[in-house]
């Protein structure tokens, strides 16, 4: 599990924007670009439901929130899962 204090600067961060632009109606997959909690919710105060591999990939599921901290978070399903994980730790497939 990776510590929630560890910030990978490498891993690119995507906006709701380029989300929705690639979701269009259809199925969107994104892909880990760094090991990552994913969540119960859109914040690091939600339990943590699952965690990824670099190459880990899932749904995204057309949802996108903001956390106060001002950190864009994406729901996304894997393996009848569903949570959310910070877009800083993803991108598009």
């Amino acid at each position: 599990m990776m510590n929630e204090n560890n910030e990978n600067l490498n891993a690119v961060s995507l906006t709701e924007e380029e989300l929705e632009a690639v979701a269009g109606g259809k199925s969107t997959y994104v892909v880990a670009t760094a090991e990552a909690n994913i969540r119960s919710g859109p914040g690091k105060q939600y339990p943590v439901v699952g965690t990824t591999i670099i190459g880990f990939d899932a749904k995204y599921m057309n949802k996108m929130e903001k956390d106060s901290s001002g950190r864009n978070w994406a729901k996304v399903s894997w393996n009848n899962k569903t949570g959310w994980i910070c877009t800083k730790y993803i991108k598009k497939k």
